[in-house]
């Protein structure tokens, strides 16, 4: 994004890497727990979660997130 009113947080996970782990967590709950977290700790605008193919979490065998936590083009988040 290149527009200065793009701002927030965003949380993605993988639904191809969404099955339950032993501990009893899948990879959509983490996010939505991150997400959440993050969002009340740092102040920012909440973008909630997606589900992406984005390799760090597609590719993975354990659950897992990708954490955005802010634009650099977005004038509150830089």
């Amino acid at each position: 994004w290149t527009k200065s009113s793009v701002n927030g947080t965003e949380v993605y996970y993988s639904a191809s890497n969404n099955q339950t782990s032993f501990s009893g967590i899948t990879s959509k709950k983490m996010a939505s727990l991150f997400e959440k977290r993050l969002v009340d700790a740092m102040k920012t605008n909440s973008r909630g979660i997606s589900s992406q193919k984005y390799t760090v979490v597609h590719k993975n065998t354990v659950p897992a997130v990708l954490c955005e936590l802010g634009f650099i083009s977005g004038s509150s988040d830089s």
